[in-house]
């Protein structure tokens, strides 16, 4: 065998690229047979009258044109019937609508690899992959199109009030957490989005295990983020839930957007944050490498784990003050578990069989925004990062829906 050049091929090499050849040898046969399937379809639609969709009135024959069309299996020229309507003034093709190619000249196939691809990867990534795998030569600024169209269209399908879900026969969480993340704006270069998890439970040989769980994200306001969060929980049922738990961290906000939306919900602040503040306390009447600050630390977690914030507020206020430094970082911090201590009783959640750690929302975080939208050099416009982030949400939990959309 040879190569391209003219050069004899090693055996080994020869060997190897039979696959590749006989992929592409595949292709061409199957766009050689797709574009007989097409070409049929059409002649057979032009036998029939077609009527207008505007004004349901006969178009009149223009003739046949041709329309080159990406698809799975290569770039094919497809010779068409097109009608025009005389009173609407507009033209249409039986095959482009049964197609649904609109105005784009990639398949349908292609545009849901195109929106799959924009939700995983960083667009010029995803036209890398999506050209060594299957031979679909499109660039990065064609995937990001199709991808932000699509994100756009499923923002508008989920902010619309939908049809309340059956409700969870065990709790209803509600987890509400956020991430920072690059955008193009002078003012504000740094901004937050706030990341919805609503999930529910099964039982578990120890403890209760994550059975579903659907994302949301909001780049948004406050208000919007609500909106949006509660829309999704009224999907899975949260009207006739028996129980719904908030998790979440201790920022004031959060528990606001509980109070209005979830009203009556079990609030619990996520045990691991609890300790982050216990951690900062250490640090700051510790030295780094002192070990009896270690111990001090591992002292109060327990304790904590079993619900007894009071023990936990009197050894930090027992803990020596020298600066006002540190006195300031004690006296916010025993206020922080004064006032969340009702959100502490980790002792009774757990004897409900209760998560008391926000891990589900937590990994939620670094899904949605840090592995796709904090990649090296991003920095988004809003519109587009929003369109992005309801994409990326669907891909992760509910993937059906890319498909209807692209």
């Amino acid at each position: 065998m040879y190569d391209a050049g003219g050069r004899r091929r090693k055996k080994k090499d020869a060997i190897t690229a039979w696959e590749d050849e006989s992929r592409h040898a595949a292709q061409k046969a199957a766009a050689a047979e797709l574009t007989r399937l097409y070409i049929a379809y059409d002649h057979h639609a032009a036998a029939s009258v077609q009527i207008c969709p505007h004004c349901q009135r006969r178009m009149n024959l223009l003739g046949r044109r041709a329309r080159y069309m990406v698809t799975s299996v290569g770039t094919l020229c497809l010779p068409r019937h097109v009608y025009y309507c005389r009173t609407c003034r507009c033209t249409m093709a039986p095959l482009d609508v049964a197609l649904e190619m609109g105005q784009r000249q990639e398949s349908k196939t292609v545009r849901q690899w195109c929106v799959r691809l924009g939700a995983a990867l960083p667009y010029a990534e995803g036209a890398a992959v999506l050209r060594r795998l299957t031979s679909v030569a499109l660039d990065a600024a064609t995937i990001e199109e199709l991808s932000v169209a699509a994100g756009t269209a499923l923002l508008a399908l989920q902010r619309t009030r939908a049809q309340a879900g059956a409700p969870p026969e065990g709790p209803l969480y509600i987890g509400i957490d956020g991430a920072t993340m690059r955008v193009r704006n002078r003012q504000r270069p740094c901004q937050e989005v706030r990341v919805g998890t609503v999930f529910t439970t099964e039982p578990g040989t120890d403890r209760p295990r994550l059975a579903r769980k659907e994302y949301v994200a909001e780049l948004g306001s406050l208000e919007q983020f609500g909106a949006t969060l509660w829309a999704c929980a009224e999907r899975w049922g949260v009207m006739d839930a028996g129980q719904v738990v908030v998790l979440g961290d201790g920022a004031k906000e959060n528990w606001g957007l509980a109070a209005l939306y979830f009203p009556g919900a079990i609030e619990i602040l996520d045990f691991y944050h609890a300790c982050q503040h216990l951690r900062e306390v250490r640090l700051a009447c510790f030295p780094s490498t002192s070990k009896a600050g270690d111990r001090w630390l591992a002292t109060q977690c327990s304790p904590l784990k079993r619900g007894w914030w009071e023990r936990v507020v009197a050894a930090m206020q027992a803990l020596p003050v020298r600066s006002a430094r540190k006195l300031k970082i004690l006296t916010r911090e025993c206020a922080y578990f004064t006032t969340n201590r009702q959100r502490m009783r980790y002792s009774y959640f757990r004897r409900l069989g209760l998560y008391i750690g926000s891990g589900v929302v937590e990994s939620g975080c670094k899904q949605v925004v840090t592995r796709r939208m904090k990649v090296s050099g991003a920095r988004w416009a809003a519109q587009r990062a929003q369109a992005i982030l309801c994409l990326r949400c669907a891909y992760l939990t509910r993937p059906d829906l890319l498909d209807r959309v692209a």
